[in-house]
């Protein structure tokens, strides 16, 4: 860190950048015919930016929707050569392709019910990666996920683009849909301490989880697989599968349906998504319908209209 310091303050022509940029997600929603409601999801204002030609990439980001604004990202990157990254501070811990997505660019206002209950967020580490060609290697190590108790969390994931290139953009599709055919696979593992979802205990767990995603014409698809035990025994996993087919230039229509189970209890979901992208990814209005059921429980009922707004 003094090394860096030193490095900007004498440097013959120090350029320090600022790209402010702010994301707001809107959501208008009906719920089992019962409740209805409009809800601010997001309100991320951010600022990026880059020192010393590129080499020192930094990035801040906040969310001030909910009952109390909070910090989301504030993590400085540092890039010694082309396709190696070093990176520490507080940013989004690598697992898997959906956990990896910018927010703006998923398909769906929020991952997927498997997806979500796997990932382990935003927490303060350090991450080495390499991003070059075809691959895209990270690991990284982070602080137990609550003050006070549990080991660090070890995560890592390797993915490969087999055939052409599939970026981390799930709505692409929509945006390019003349773009490049590819097929990726990725693999993520975890090994550590973390909060368990189901009863918000702090448990040493080890798991994996698989992805693949894949661009051919007009449609896309993609798909994810958990699996991880903890230290008491309990086994929980699931994934999910989405697809989506762009009929004509900026709309989007696609579906993903979602199991997971944790201690004999499933719990399934089905979803229907139609997008309509006005620039790109910076401005999209998206109709959302979803049912669910856990267990032998009633089933539930869900229909949302989002507007998105990204600059």
């Amino acid at each position: 860190m003094l090394a860096l310091l030193f490095a900007i303050a004498f440097a013959e022509e120090p350029a320090i950048t600022l790209d402010p940029g702010l994301l707001v997600d809107l959501r208008a929603f009906v719920a089992d015919h019962k409740q209805a409601g409009l809800q601010l999801q997001r309100i991320r204002p951010a600022a990026r930016g880059q020192l010393l030609d590129g080499q020192v990439r930094y990035v801040v980001q906040a969310e001030l929707a909910g009952e109390a604004p909070s910090l989301l990202d504030a993590v400085i990157q540092v890039r010694p050569i082309e396709g190696l990254s070093v990176q520490g501070g507080r940013f989004l811990v690598p697992y898997s392709r959906s956990q990896l997505t910018p927010v703006p660019k998923l398909q769906y206002h929020g991952f997927s019910p498997s997806a979500d209950a796997e990932r382990h967020g935003r927490d303060v580490g350090v991450q080495v990666a390499y991003d070059r060609g075809l691959a895209d290697v990270r690991a990284g190590v982070f602080r137990a996920a609550s003050a006070g108790g549990g080991h660090p969390l070890v995560v890592g994931r390797a993915a490969f683009d087999l055939v052409g290139e599939v970026p981390l953009d799930e709505g692409d599709v929509a945006v390019r849909p003349d773009g490049e055919d590819g097929f990726s696979v990725g693999f993520g593992a975890r090994l550590g301490g973390d909060l368990r979802p189901s009863d918000l205990a702090l448990l040493d767990s080890v798991g994996g989880a698989v992805d693949l995603a894949t661009r051919l014409g007009p449609t896309r698809w993609q798909a994810e697989g958990f699996l991880r035990r903890w230290e008491d025994g309990v086994v929980q996993g699931g994934g999910y599968l989405q697809g989506s087919v762009c009929p004509v230039p900026k709309l989007e229509l696609g579906s993903r349906v979602d199991l997971w189970r944790q201690e004999g209890v499933d719990a399934w979901t089905v979803q229907g998504l139609g997008s309509w992208y006005a620039q790109g990814h910076h401005a999209r209005l998206s109709l959302q319908a979803q049912t669910g059921r856990v267990g032998d429980g009633e089933p539930t009922y869900s229909v949302a209209l989002q507007p998105q707004v990204w600059i």
